[in-house]
């Protein structure tokens, strides 16, 4: 079994989860989107709805990972000025509202690696980190890459998430989570955010598989938009991954985003 050390916030999450027989709530959504201040709310409203960690996406012109949904919410982002320095002070802005709640649900941060490389890797991974930033995900990080910069990662104080799928062979799913922290990210489907598909026995039996080689939290997304798929999936996991479904009801005339914290609540009864 792998044991992992220096717990952080999303390990913490995780810990308290499982004494009480409860799995995780991440849903996503897309800094920035609808606007500044809407983003912010937004998140807020899922924190006081229930989430147990909140993934922030890095909006970017070429999110390869994502559909449709997420890709448009980019879009606007940055047809609205969203930048990597917003993204920083944002979430600073989120953590001193945090604190003055005495409530700090974990951030991750998914972005890609384009952004990260431009901007300095140790630059800002160390910015997230004074910022406030638990976790990063960089879905399209190749693992070799990866591995030129794994001790600015590991060093960071970020939980570092990554991802295996269905194709992910067994060697390579050892490295994975050699270096992986926080929770590892497992895609559900084939293709991109917001996919919709059976949750088939190969899934399970691959979930049932990594669950025996190691303590690390396995959380599941990509397709996930409905009660009863969170039901069926939920026994072989530890946390649930939820985006596409999230920001199709952004409804940017509703300020008090009740459709999704009515949503959120449904999820929630069923972890």
């Amino acid at each position: 079994m792998i044991k992992k050390t220096n717990t952080n916030r999303i390990e913490q999450t995780f810990i308290e989860l499982k004494k009480k027989n409860k799995k995780a709530l991440i849903p996503f959504i897309t800094a920035g989107y609808p606007d500044y201040d809407s983003f912010i709310n937004l998140f807020f409203t899922l924190q006081n709805a229930g989430a147990d960690i909140i993934e922030i996406g890095m909006p970017f012109s070429d999110p390869i990972a994502d559909g449709q949904i997420i890709q448009n919410s980019s879009k606007v982002s940055l047809e609205k000025g969203f930048n990597t320095a917003l993204l920083i002070s944002s979430i600073k802005q989120i953590r001193q509202i945090q604190i003055r709640q005495k409530l700090q649900t974990p951030i991750a941060v998914m972005t890609y690696f384009n952004i990260v490389y431009k901007y300095g890797v140790g630059k800002f991974l160390e910015e997230l980190v004074d910022a406030g930033a638990d976790g990063i995900i960089i879905p399209d990080l190749p693992f070799e890459e990866f591995l030129k910069y794994k001790n600015i990662f590991i060093n960071s104080g970020l939980a570092n998430i990554m991802l295996a799928t269905l194709s992910t062979d067994e060697a390579r799913l050892k490295q994975i989570l050699k270096y992986c922290s926080g929770f590892l990210y497992f895609v559900l489907l084939k293709g991109v955010t917001g996919s919709k598909g059976e949750i088939q026995r190969k899934t399970i039996d691959m979930l049932l598989s990594i669950k025996e080689q190691t303590e690390l939290p396995v959380s599941v997304g990509f397709g996930i938009s409905e009660p009863a798929q969170v039901k069926l999936i939920k026994n072989y996991c530890d946390g649930i991954i939820i985006g596409s479904k999230i920001i199709s009801l952004i409804n940017k005339d509703d300020s008090n985003f009740v459709q999704i914290v009515e949503f959120i609540k449904k999820i929630k009864n069923k972890l």
